[in-house]
């Protein structure tokens, strides 16, 4: 994925699971972020088992990110 600063990033990413919920978690130095300036989101799982992160908006510095997409905590019971 290539994009210029302050751009959006219209190409979302997704995961296929059986999970309800993915959390989606940026890293990296190069100041991506989700909408609201977020460096993570968890978004419901469509009927279909695709779940699909929101548009990533570029950041300010040259480089790469990693999107992680796991399975967010729960409160203990």
């Amino acid at each position: 994925m290539t994009g210029y600063t302050g751009e959006v990033l219209f190409r979302r990413l997704q995961v296929r699971t059986t999970a309800p919920r993915v959390l989606f978690t940026l890293n990296g130095p190069t100041g991506v972020r989700f909408p609201g300036n977020a460096t993570e989101t968890t978004v419901t799982t469509a009927p279909d088992g695709t779940a699909t992160a929101p548009p990533l908006a570029a950041g300010t510095a040259p480089g790469t990110f990693l999107v992680k997409a796991t399975l967010p905590r729960t409160a203990p019971l």
